[in-house]
């Protein structure tokens, strides 16, 4: 029997045409109210009836409003009810429920229909009984949020328990009132202002702004309270924007008063903003004796500075704080000339000044300091070498990769790693790689041998066929460190075209120290030819190829270092056949 009523059910339940719906309320009715039904199926048939009940389910309804079991199922349907009905019995189930639990049950209901004609008699109830049927008392008012039930609100005196609930019901019965009954609206954002817990202070404050006859004035007044939440409302409005240049303005000139954490945070809501309004009220925070004030107005002042900006900011640009930090990112996007010439004239000075300065010149892009950063002399400071070399890498084109090769010639020894990255980058930037090689080399022959293994591996970097000629030539040279230093830099080529000679020159070359390093540098070609790219891992179509290099090497390779170094390539590949090949190759080696 069960099963053909569930059958029933569900069959009419989801029987789409209209004429089916009386015959579906019916059932579903009669199921939910059959006390031989199971629970699950009763259940089922009141979830149901929420989408096709009519009034006249509501007599049967409103029956069970007073049972513990099915008075909130029952109450669920009449909340769905659409017309007056409901609402009807729904009120004559205030007075007629004696259970307060379940009469809390239906205050709630009448909340969710918002019924305006129950808020007299729930008014009664703030206050007369538990604590639960106050709570249900209050948030029915907030719901309803009609004239009557929100001056029911204002009128009510709130114990410890509830002064939440009725803070939050104040300001959603106001929210909705704002319009028709805007006296009693201010009155209650007021009141919550004064008494609410923070979080309803925030929503009234809000509320206050937008009915104040001088928005502007309201936000401000807030945003100068000495409480926390008001200012919280104040910083809210401000971000979005809604009172416009007007509202920044007139923050900016209050802006002196505030204390400076908070003006911190007003500057980053303006930053977020995005009012050029907010330039004045940055150019007052950039005087502040505050740090933490001057970084957050120098913040503020990279999106909407000027050039007469700068010279407050070129001050503050020395050191690691976030205030020199904040000046550096200004000042690296001021429009104009000015800033560009105040910062020259940093750059011309000494120490720590100077590299700010050239921080900051090689964020603006100036081109023109390149002539500047050839100059060797720069380069005997320690400290300042580094950055010179970076800023040159950066700024630098192919158009200055001569000059630089002449600047590496120039300086000591102990100071060209520095300039190698920048040499690599000019080469590789818009070099013509024949031209590029044609200088190198040229350089090469004003500097010894050995001081040459730095542009050796510049010549890598470049490749190519005149590259790869003069490596080649450099590997059959007299001098075995040159040899030396010309393998070890073709072992950086970037695909696996030098590897054949560099197998014959590990298996010709009269010096063991020299079939070494070609060695090696077969291996470290051989085993990045696996490989699809920076970070990325072997790739399974380019495994055999790399296998059977290093096959091939692994003959030439005479000291247990070289050999070590082919079982670590092999192991690299991360595939079973390098592996077995690496562990039978250990094997012999044992």
């Amino acid at each position: 029997m069960q099963r053909v009523r569930i059958a029933l059910t569900l069959g009419l339940v989801l029987s789409v045409p209209l004429h089916a719906a009386v015959a579906a309320e019916d059932i579903l009715l009669k199921t939910a109210l059959d006390a031989q039904a199971g629970s699950v199926e009763r259940a089922r048939a009141f979830a149901d009836l929420r989408a096709v009940a009519t009034d006249k389910s509501i007599s049967a309804l409103a029956s069970l409003l007073s049972d513990r079991a099915w008075s909130h199922p029952a109450r669920s349907v009449l909340e769905a009810l659409p017309g007056p009905a409901a609402d009807r019995a729904l009120l004559q189930a205030l007075d007629a429920v004696s259970d307060e639990t379940l009469r809390a049950g239906v205050v709630n209901s009448l909340g969710h229909r918002r019924c305006t004609e129950a808020a007299a008699p729930i008014a009664k109830l703030l206050g007369a009984g538990s604590s639960v049927m106050t709570e249900a008392a209050l948030n029915a008012l907030g719901e309803i949020a009609s004239s009557r039930a929100l001056e029911a609100l204002l009128a009510y005196q709130p114990t410890a328990a509830s002064t939440t609930s009725w803070a939050d019901a104040l300001v959603r019965a106001a929210d909705s009132l704002q319009r028709r009954d805007r006296s009693n609206a201010f009155k209650a954002y007021q009141l919550v202002v004064s008494r609410g817990p923070d979080a309803q202070v925030v929503a009234a404050t809000v509320g206050l702004a937008h009915l104040a006859e001088d928005p502007v004035w309201s936000v401000v007044d807030a945003l100068s309270s000495k409480r926390r939440p008001r200012q919280l409302a104040a910083l809210a409005l401000l971000r979005a924007g809604e009172f416009g240049p007007a509202l920044t303005e007139a923050v900016g000139r209050s802006f002196g008063t505030l204390a400076p954490p908070l003006q911190v945070q007003v500057l980053s809501v303006l930053q977020d903003r995005g009012d050029r309004a907010a330039v004045s009220t940055a150019r007052t925070g950039i005087r502040s004796s505050d740090t933490t004030v001057r970084a957050a107005a120098a913040k503020l002042l990279a999106v909407f500075g000027e050039e007469s900006d700068a010279a407050g900011l070129v001050p503050m640009m020395t050191g690691e704080d976030d205030l020199a930090a904040s000046a550096r990112l200004a000042l690296s996007r001021l429009p104009g000339d000015h800033p560009t010439r105040l910062l020259l004239d940093a750059f011309h000075g000494t120490g720590a000044v100077r590299a700010a300065a050239l921080e900051v010149l090689v964020a603006r892009g100036y081109r023109a300091l390149v002539p500047e950063l050839v100059r060797p002399e720069l380069y005997a400071d320690e400290n300042f070498s580094g950055p010179a070399a970076n800023a040159l890498a950066t700024l630098g084109t192919g158009r200055d990769f001569r000059v630089a090769l002449e600047l590496y010639r120039q300086v000591p020894p102990a100071r060209r790693p520095l300039l190698d990255a920048a040499l690599r980058r000019l080469a590789t930037k818009d070099s013509d790689a024949a031209t590029a090689t044609a200088a190198v080399v040229a350089a090469l022959e004003k500097l010894p041998a050995s001081e040459s293994g730095s542009l050796y591996v510049l010549l890598a970097a470049i490749g190519g066929d005149a590259a790869f000629d003069a490596l080649s030539a450099a590997a059959k040279s007299a001098a075995v460190e040159q040899r030396k230093a010309a393998l070890r830099a073709l072992g950086n080529w970037r695909d696996v075209q030098p590897t054949t000679f560099l197998l014959e020159r590990a298996r010709d070359d009269v010096d063991a120290a020299v079939r070494s390093s070609a060695v090696r540098a077969a291996t470290n070609l051989y085993s990045k030819s696996a490989f699809g790219g920076a970070g990325a891992g072997p790739v399974a179509a380019l495994v055999p190829g790399a296998i059977g290099g290093l096959k091939k090497t692994w003959p030439l390779a005479t000291n247990r270092m070289d050999r070590n170094a082919i079982l670590v390539a092999l192991r690299g590949l991360k595939d079973p056949n390098a592996k077995a090949l690496a562990d039978e190759w250990e094997a012999v080696m044992k």
